[in-house]
């Protein structure tokens, strides 16, 4: 095998050259999956650094391989020659490689894990009237070779990044405030270079009530994801009036299944609620499409009554407003 050639080098048949660890041929298998543009140089292909690093490991030296390389090529047959020149110079070359391929391939996917915990105030072995408990499940990340791209994605997703404040932070607070019965979390996308979360949070005080809180982090850079990265800016505008026209049918739906059933709520509940472009920020994304939320905000007494607040749309519906080389234009069919 001409690891040269393979590469995109000038061939100075070194098919002598010991290739035959299944990790070596992988990595140059994967080097030419990359589809980089071809006839640009090695640097180019790899970046520079990366790149002058690998042609001084294999060419050292350009007059002087040359010059150890008469017509016939006879000395890079000998044995000196390998022992000397090639062999150990492989070896740097398959650690700049494996570093290359990490730089180049984005992390498509990661892995996560939760982390579970518990608040409690009061004894519970006393049966005491006063005491208060709240489980938390929190993701946990992992999958990211890179230690400070995993930190940002991390951070991203944390509690203090989501919720303001951090996990002891909340631990803290819970003596004095014991609100909080529940935290949890579900996986709505971990492909292509997204992760999307959604957390639920639940707590008791004179009755139950609860929220959402949705995150998009792009895994290239652990930056949370905008509508401005999913949209065309100057389509913000037209997106929302499709997500604007699907709320008001929700809330004409609703209203006339309150009538239906003799139910008056109040009219004015039902008022003054538009779906704006800042409203665009509070969505998630899924295998099928992107889901965008409106919390209308409905009393607890009468929260059986609210609207239908999560609106729906694929990828193919969603076309038209999807920024070009954004983050999800390779979900469009």
């Amino acid at each position: 095998m001409n690891v040269l050639r393979v590469i995109g080098l000038p061939s100075y048949h070194l098919d002598h050259v010991s290739l035959q660890s299944v990790n070596y041929l992988q990595s140059f298998n994967r080097l030419r999956s990359l589809n980089l543009p071809a006839g640009q140089g090695l640097q180019a292909r790899l970046g520079s650094a990366i790149g002058s690093a690998l042609l001084g490991c294999f060419l050292i030296n350009p007059g002087t391989l040359q010059a150890a390389t008469p017509t016939d090529r006879s000395p890079a047959d000998s044995p000196a020659f390998r022992s000397r020149v090639l062999m150990p110079q492989a070896s740097i070359a398959q650690a700049l490689i494996t570093q290359a391929l990490i730089t180049q391939a984005p992390i498509a996917q990661v892995i996560v894990t939760e982390k579970r915990d518990r608040f409690t105030l009061g004894d519970p072995t006393r049966s005491e009237p006063g005491y208060r408990e709240a489980n938390l499940r929190i993701p946990v990340i992992s999958g990211i070779s890179d230690p400070t791209l995993l930190n940002k994605v991390q951070q991203a997703i944390s509690l203090k990044s989501v919720f303001g404040q951090s996990l002891e932070e909340m631990r803290a607070e819970f003596p004095e405030y014991h609100w909080l019965t529940r935290l949890d979390y579900q996986v709505n996308y971990n492909a292509n270079s997204i992760l999307d979360l959604t957390y639920f949070v639940e707590g008791l005080g004179a009755y139950p009530s609860g929220f959402e809180r949705h995150i998009a982090v792009d895994l290239k850079t652990g930056k949370v994801l905008r509508p401005h990265d999913l949209f065309k800016t100057q389509a913000l505008g037209s997106l929302a009036r499709r997500v604007e026209q699907k709320m008001q049918q929700a809330i004409q739906t609703k209203r006339a299944q309150l009538a239906q059933d003799n139910q008056d709520v109040g009219e004015e509940l039902f008022q003054n609620h538009r779906f704006r472009i800042r409203n665009l920020e509070n969505f998630s994304i899924t295998p099928e499409g992107v889901t965008f939320h409106y919390d209308y905000g409905f009393p607890h007494v009468v929260l059986a009554a609210e609207p239908e607040g999560k609106f729906s749309f694929t990828y193919a519906e969603l076309q038209p407003f999807i920024k070009p080389n954004g983050a999800i234009a390779t979900l469009v069919p």
